[in-house]
């Protein structure tokens, strides 16, 4: 039981993290025109 809280809060952060980052691939996508297709 413990395990499977710990493997829901590990896949939380990873996903908050993931937000994060791809939010600023986003950014940088975006300021380089690399979004135009």
């Amino acid at each position: 039981m413990k395990r499977k809280q710990y493997d829901l809060n590990f896949k939380k952060m990873v996903v908050a993290q993931g937000k994060e980052i791809g939010n600023m691939n986003w950014i940088q996508k975006w300021f380089s025109g690399g979004l135009k297709n």
